[in-house]
């Protein structure tokens, strides 16, 4: 919880009241983890809101790895937004890997 809970900060900092961000938006039987908003004007000059969506997963030690089932929960967000763009982020908890050389 403690990685989503930091992005969920930074975004929020980042947006700076220019926007919203929508913590488990839900979208039918799955929930996107993170759905931000924001209005701007368009390239015609009108008023419009542009959405993005982020589905966040922790990668743990001694769980699978998370990438398959975060790209299909996306992608099934994704067609019920009506979006064709999103963003999955994974959280790496597992401890570093020594790296050598020779």
């Amino acid at each position: 919880m403690t990685p989503h809970v930091t992005l969920l900060g930074y975004l929020d900092r980042a947006m700076n009241g220019s926007g919203f961000v929508d913590r488990e938006y839900g979208v039918g039987r799955g929930a996107m983890d993170l759905l931000i908003r924001w209005s701007h004007t368009g390239p015609d000059g009108r008023s419009t809101v542009q959405r993005e969506a982020l589905e966040v997963k922790t990668h743990r030690p001694g769980h699978a790895d998370p990438t398959q089932a975060g790209i299909r929960q996306l992608d099934s967000c994704l067609l019920r937004l009506v979006l064709t763009t999103g963003h999955l982020v994974i959280f790496d908890q597992r401890p570093a890997v020594a790296f050598r050389i020779g």
